[in-house]
């Protein structure tokens, strides 16, 4: 259109602002430019040493191939802040790059690069820009920098609504699966006797125990696993492997890794790990109480162990609790 208009552009502000989940907000900021702008293509590009387009809802194979060609010295220019406009030969509009958070850009091929559709563009992005950070802000963890508890909520609730509907997976290992088809774990974990850190050594180095612990968590669990603060001195991972043997090295490899690390000051600390699968029919609530019954029991065990809640066959609960094994 050749003169925007106004009370649209507001109104599909309005649409944008509603939305309080990082990817939603990101397809509706792509629908938006769509909708008000002669956009040919639009997408989010995330770059380190390549680029490749993340999200692309206008489905065209233009911006991949154009993704994999930004000179290098382009990708450096968006990277440190600056906005980059890339003409298309034969009178085809331009592509327009604005970096809208790290190693990421909002690539824009618009027909016509009028002051005032660039303008347009350039709100828009700072608006995602700022809305980006407020949800991450929400969702954030301030001292270790994880997920927090309500970003655990609405991810587990999402996962186990997911878990009604998915189709039942093939199980790596029928025997140990006791329960059926499983779609994810939850495993819960907390620090053993961490009172006694605080209390001895004062809440500076407690929390940077904490800060230490969450960042073995992001190390060990990368891809589709999402790691959260539960509270306090306890975390959470969801993981969304459906072998119980897996999810048993992994939980075991993340024990062993935090009680033979040596923390300043404070020395060695041991974790407790209650691991409870994802299973069709069951509701989140009971999810996080199976988690938090093999997290118990694994503290009464002795501490520092990963204990398992298992269902029965005939699928009625029941408090079977396998208990960790040795694994390295």
């Amino acid at each position: 259109m050749s003169q925007l208009d106004v009370p649209r552009v507001l109104e599909s502000v309005a649409n944008v602002a509603e939305h309080r989940d990082a990817k939603t907000l990101r397809v509706s900021l792509l629908q938006t430019l769509k909708e008000l702008l002669p956009v040919r293509a639009a997408g989010f590009i995330a770059f380190g040493t390549s680029a490749h387009v993340d999200v692309d809802p206008l489905e065209n194979d233009e911006l991949p191939a154009f993704a994999a060609e930004i000179p290098a010295d382009l990708l450096a220019r968006v990277a440190l802040g600056s906005d980059v406009q890339i003409p298309k030969a034969g009178g085809g509009g331009c592509i327009h790059l604005m970096p809208v958070g790290a190693n990421e850009a909002l690539a824009v091929h618009i027909a016509e690069c009028t002051p005032d559709q660039l303008r347009t563009i350039d709100a828009l992005a700072r608006l995602y820009r700022n809305f980006t950070a407020m949800i991450r802000d929400s969702e954030q963890d301030r001292l270790t920098g994880l997920q927090n508890r309500r970003s655990f909520d609405s991810y587990l609730a999402r996962v186990t609504e997911a878990a009604l509907v998915a189709p039942e997976p093939v199980a790596r290992d029928a025997a140990r699966t006791r329960s059926g088809p499983v779609s994810g774990w939850l495993a819960l974990f907390d620090l053993d006797h961490f009172k006694r850190i605080n209390d001895r050594f004062g809440h500076l180095y407690g929390d940077e125990v904490l800060l230490l612990v969450a960042q073995m968590v992001s190390k060990l669990f990368r891809g589709e696993d999402r790691c959260f603060r539960y509270g306090g001195e306890e975390f959470a991972v969801i993981l969304t492997r459906s072998d119980h043997d897996g999810v048993m090295i992994a939980m075991e490899r993340l024990r062993q890794a935090i009680s033979t690390h040596v923390f300043p000051q404070v020395g060695q600390v041991t974790v407790s790990v209650g691991c409870a699968p994802i299973e069709p029919g069951i509701s989140m609530v009971e999810v996080i109480e199976r988690a938090d019954r093999a997290l118990y029991q694994a503290k009464n065990a002795g501490r520092n162990r990963v204990v398992f809640y298992e269902s029965g066959r005939d699928g009625r609960r029941n408090d079977r609790l396998d208990g960790n094994v040795e694994l390295f």
